[in-house]
Order: C-alpha cells, then structure tokens, then sequence
C-alpha cells in the first residue's frame, strides 16, 4: 500500500468511529447532489482494500488513461471524466454548477486540459438519474487513447462483470474483476440507467462521470449515483448513464462539434 492510501486508512477509521457515534448516515442517493464546489469526502474502507480496487499511482502504466478528473481552477477535484475523442470528454451533468468556465480536464499523468464547451442531452430531473450525462469539448487535444463506446444495447448482460474507473478519495481506482457486475435496466427509468449492486464493493462521491467498461472493454456507462439504505446507511447499489441510450446524441454533437 502506498504511503497516500495508508494515510487515507487513517483517515477512514476515524470517520468510521465518528459515524458508529453520533453522524446520521447519508441519505440514499445523495451522489446526485454532488457539485464541483463540494468539500471532499472520506469514503467506507473497501474502497482502500487493494483485493477490490487498484489503486493507480502518477507514473504507473495505466491502461486506462481515458479516464481522468475534473478539475477546477483551485486545483479541486469533485469529480471524474473519460476522453471520447482527443478533443472530447464524457462525464455527470449534476458535476456542473451554472458556470463551466475555468474547468479543467486532467489526465493521470498531471497534464490539464481546459475545457471550452459543455453540452447537455437534456436538463436532469433532481433527485433522479434521467439524462446525467455532459460532452465537453477540450480547448486542445489530449494525447492519451480515446475509450471505444458500445454500439449497442447487446452488447450487455445480466451478470456480466464489468470494471468501473474514478476518481473518489482523490485518487485513481480500478475496480478488480469481480466486484462490480451488471443487474439490469429499470422499465421505470425508460432504460438509460445501468444498475449494479452494491455486494462486494461501490462507486463513492468522486466517481460521477468515471468510467463503466463492459466486459469486453467497451465504455457502457458514466458513472451518475450510488445508492444508500436510509436506515441502515448500507450503499446497496450504483447507477450509470447508459451510453447505448445516448449513442446518437453523442455522435451528432461530437460531428457538429469535434470534427478531426
């Protein structure tokens, strides 16, 4: 374990003590309330647990450097993002204030990439995962390998394990192979929202607008929620935007905006 991680596992058992005292547990799904300007965090425990997540160091070979953080001018990070195109990123709408000047892609290796334009589906309804998704075009092309999106909705499963990448805690995370697997659509979400449960492990603020790659490694989803048991405080599952659902929507906004 790193010497960061160890001293975020200091950190967390001091939260944990703090919640079996006197903290009220987080309401369920608070991860949609998330904005760029809110205080970090300490997450549960397993998210240091290396058997769950990998934890990628600056200067580490990284096979997922598509995945990076958003930024903003103060150097903060609230949330995450993955490069679609060398001059576009994919990440949460809720991630955004009214104001998106000054905000910042940055990738794993510190470079950090300003971002010139944001785009919208449409406008999110609070309090649920409808049409959570944002397209920013970059100021300039990054250099790093653009992730290749599913073309389709075959192209997922029930049960198929899938690897989710973000940027909670501050740092960069890989799920392992196993701890994150595909559940199903909800025909009361009109089937733009990817769920998983929350068994072996989960996504934490931070992650929204990281990465959910099928099995295959193709970019299924953006990570949007995650969700908690109000009276328990028990995280019993995630969510992420569907991008099956929004494959032409993408596509003609990065056409009519990001032509190579």
């Amino acid at each position: 374990m790193s010497a960061r991680a160890l001293i975020l596992s200091l950190l967390l058992a001091t939260s944990a003590a703090c919640n079996s005292i006197s903290c009220p547990p987080e309401t369920k799904q608070q991860e949609q309330e998330q904005i760029l300007e809110e205080p970090e965090t300490i997450g549960p425990s397993f998210l240091l647990d290396p058997e769950k997540y990998d934890m990628i160091e600056t200067g580490e070979n990284d096979r997922y450097g598509c995945v990076g953080a958003l930024m903003n001018a103060n150097g903060d990070i609230a949330c995450s993002a993955v490069l679609i195109n060398s001059k576009a990123i994919l990440t949460s709408q809720h991630c955004f204030g009214e104001d998106f000047s000054h905000l910042f892609f940055m990738t794993q290796n510190g470079k950090a990439h300003l971002i010139k334009d944001v785009f919208f589906p449409n406008k999110i309804n609070p309090g649920l995962p409808f049409n959570d998704l944002a397209l920013c075009i970059l100021e300039a092309e990054c250099d790093e390998t653009p992730a290749k999106l599913v073309q389709g909705p075959f192209e997922l499963r029930p049960g198929e394990e899938l690897t989710t990448v973000g940027w909670s805690l501050g740092m960069k995370k890989v799920s392992q192979p196993g701890v994150v697997k595909y559940y199903g659509s909800l025909i009361e979400e009109g089937g733009q929202v990817m769920r998983m449960l929350a068994t072996k492990g989960s996504v934490f603020y931070g992650d929204s607008g990281g990465a959910v790659f099928e099995d295959g490694g193709l970019l299924a989803g953006i990570i949007c929620f995650f969700g908690m048991d109000a009276e328990t405080g028990v995280i019993v599952d995630n969510g992420a935007v569907r991008l099956d659902y929004f494959k032409k929507w993408i596509d003609e906004t990065l056409k009519e905006n990001c032509l190579e």
